[in-house]
């Protein structure tokens, strides 16, 4: 037991180049978890105490960085740190060292919105780039800490230089409460412009709209919102047997496009504009579901949404919007192309929903095509709740939970025995395993809740540093 924490928490500060530690006792501590710091591990009897609640920060400037593209989630929405600055705050971004003045809310690691006064420019540092099997990228610096489930099955924060391939990142799942609603006016441009950046292009010189598609609910959708912003409906042409373009002469829409942040885009660089992102939760679900019924699709023999595209940041766009605002997680998939017309090589990036998350898109976003509907309804859904999720490095708070039970017998013995000893002892826990073992425990056990909790966390392995 520690006599004279602030004696403790002082040296700490000077040797661990101006972090702070604070502890504050509340039940007995039953079992240690190493933190793996000498300078922790040491005066607090070997790691982290259960029963005890700890807090671990770093002071300013103290190298803690991610580069001007990292996203982060704010109450509007998604927004990059270089938004932050540049949009919100309204500073003009440079390379030098320099504090900038954002006052501006950030949601946290616990889903709460947290004010950020000042974000510090540290010039030009070497970054690591963390790369995950599902498809995440993060860019920072060594000191940067992280979110990672330990081997003793605890959320704890790690360095990312310390970080290793098979480590498990913390994937921040959250459903917006926006509740803010929308016009008709805002519904339909949304509508349109999803349908834009699925179909459509736009000749500035020539003030003109093409639009390719031949299903005729798309197209009575797509005249019904030019229709109702622009007062104009579009002329077809058939161009084969499958493919019909439709064009329209709007004068207005560079206004419109620049008060939406829409641009001119290639294929490799089409994104969802900051002004969408910052806009409410219905009206982005408007714009994703006009967006993915034209390019999205859904595998009947996988039970899967995908959607492909050449741009990365499209596909991450939508991988973040989907996880942070939604709650659907999603894997992105990287493809090799041949062109066919040139003797090269183009990647693709498909983004890949699957089991409960699926039900979950459906649920939350939906599809407003009858006949993408008529699809999922002919296929049975039921049995993919939650079954795709699990939980890896549980090994140890399994063996507490058996070592807690009341009453031990050769049932409780056999439900355990393989996450603990058994073929299955390094094995992921899936919610259906641990459904079967909680017959035997005590829902109201320390170990139980904390196993419970993880499950709604999604854990994103890392593939590269």
């Amino acid at each position: 037991m520690i006599e004279d924490i602030d004696e403790i928490t002082s040296q700490l500060a000077e040797e661990c180049g101006g972090k702070t530690l604070h502890s504050s006792l509340s039940s007995d501590s039953r079992y240690i978890y190493p933190f793996e710091c000498g300078v922790i591990d040491i005066p607090y009897g070997g790691g982290i105490h259960s029963g005890k609640i700890y807090e671990i920060f770093g002071e300013e400037s103290h190298g803690k960085c991610l580069t001007k593209d990292t996203y982060l989630l704010t109450p509007e929405g998604l927004i990059t740190l270089g938004e932050l600055i540049t949009k919100k705050a309204g500073k003009t971004l440079c390379e030098e060292e320099i504090d900038y003045q954002v006052d501006n809310f950030i949601i946290n690691e616990n889903g709460d919105d947290e004010l950020s006064n000042v974000i510090t420019c540290n010039g030009i540092k070497k970054v690591l780039k963390i790369t995950t099997k599902s498809g995440n990228i993060i860019k920072c610096t060594e000191n940067h800490p992280l979110r990672v489930l330990n081997e003793f099955g605890v959320i704890v924060w790690k360095k990312a230089c310390e970080m290793i391939k098979g480590d498990y990142l913390v994937s921040f799942l959250k459903e917006s409460d926006d509740d803010r609603e929308i016009s008709v006016e805002l519904f339909h441009s949304m509508r349109f412009l999803g349908y834009m950046l699925a179909d459509g292009s736009y000749n500035s010189s020539r003030k003109r709209v093409q639009f390719s598609n031949s299903n005729v609910e798309v197209i009575d959708n797509f005249n019904e919102s030019l229709n109702f912003l622009f007062g104009v409906t579009s002329k077809s042409y058939k161009k084969s047997n499958t493919s019909i373009s439709h064009f329209v002469s709007v004068s207005c829409l560079d206004h419109f496009y620049e008060k939406y942040g829409f641009k001119r885009a290639l294929a490799v660089t089409k994104s969802i504009p900051y002004e969408i992102r910052m806009l409410p939760l219905e009206a982005k679900r408007v714009f994703l579901r006009s967006y993915m019924d034209l390019e999205s699709y859904f595998s009947v023999a996988s039970k899967t949404i995908e959607v492909t595209s050449a741009s990365f940041q499209l596909i991450h766009q939508l991988k973040l919007i989907l996880q942070q605002e939604f709650g659907i997680f999603s894997n992105i998939a990287t493809k090799k192309v041949k062109l066919k017309l040139w003797d090269t090589h183009r990647n693709y990036f498909r983004l890949i929903m699957s089991g409960d998350d699926v039900k979950k898109y459906i649920d939350f976003i939906g599809y407003d095509l009858e006949e993408k509907n008529n699809l999922i309804e002919s296929c049975e859904l039921n049995f993919l709740k939650r079954f795709n999720c699990s939980i890896p490095n549980t090994k140890f708070l399994l063996k507490n939970l058996y070592n807690s039970l009341k009453i031990k017998n050769r049932a409780s013995y056999y439900a355990f025995r393989d996450y603990m000893v058994g073929y299955a002892f390094k094995s992921n826990l899936t919610e259906r395993a641990f459904n079967k073992i909680t017959d035997f425990c005590d829902s109201s056990s320390e170990e139980y809740k904390r196993i419970r909790e993880l499950f709604k966390n999604k854990f994103a392995t890392v593939y590269r540093v």
